[in-house]
């Protein structure tokens, strides 16, 4: 059988129904902490992995599927958002060409993908891995209908070292109106 790549991560137009690696491929790389800021450096969310406990996600592969509750001007009403991502290499070896792709999508049409990559990640170091996205344009249409619908965006991002898959996770996202937030 074929290994999973990051072509075929690009390639995909759906998202896909179950994790694509097993969960011990990443082990030693931790995320720590993650963080979106607006055009203006503004914060918009700071939080933690906060772990999607659906059904279908049994065993060790409830924690790869991951909730966020964001305010709609998150990805909806900003055109660029920073990101940064705290990770840890808890290996003893470096890794090389880490590179994440990121499909995002509203129902089962594609709504974004991102591909970044860190060239080199030293062995046993915490890490910030910052990236500037383009957010998807969206009618007003659409906004209402997701932030009506909670969950109905998701996204499947992908890890890979080199060409090789080491982390797989599943993204359900709710958007709620600011007045909304807890």
């Amino acid at each position: 059988m074929k290994e999973f790549g990051p072509e075929d991560a690009l390639q995909l137009e759906k998202p896909t129904k179950s994790f694509l690696c097993p969960l011990e491929d990443g082990q030693g790389i931790d995320f720590e902490q993650f963080v979106i800021s607006n055009e203006e450096s503004k914060v918009i969310f700071k939080g933690q992995l906060e772990i999607d406990l659906r059904p279908e996600f049994e065993g060790d592969d409830k924690y790869r599927g991951i909730k966020y509750t964001l305010g709609e001007e998150v990805l909806l009403r900003n055109t660029l958002i920073q990101t940064k991502l705290i990770f840890s290499n808890n290996r003893n070896e470096p890794l090389q060409n880490f590179r994440m792709v990121e499909k995002h999508f509203l129902d089962e049409v594609e709504l974004a993908c991102y591909d970044f990559t860190y060239p080199f990640v030293l062995p046993n170091s915490t890490n910030c891995w910052e990236s500037l996205y383009e957010t998807p344009k969206l009618s007003e249409d659409e906004i209402e209908r997701i932030v009506a619908n909670p969950l109905c965006v998701s996204s499947d991002t992908f890890y890979f070292e080199g060409n090789k898959l080491v982390i797989h996770q599943k993204v359900r996202y709710t958007y709620v109106r600011n007045d909304k937030k807890e």
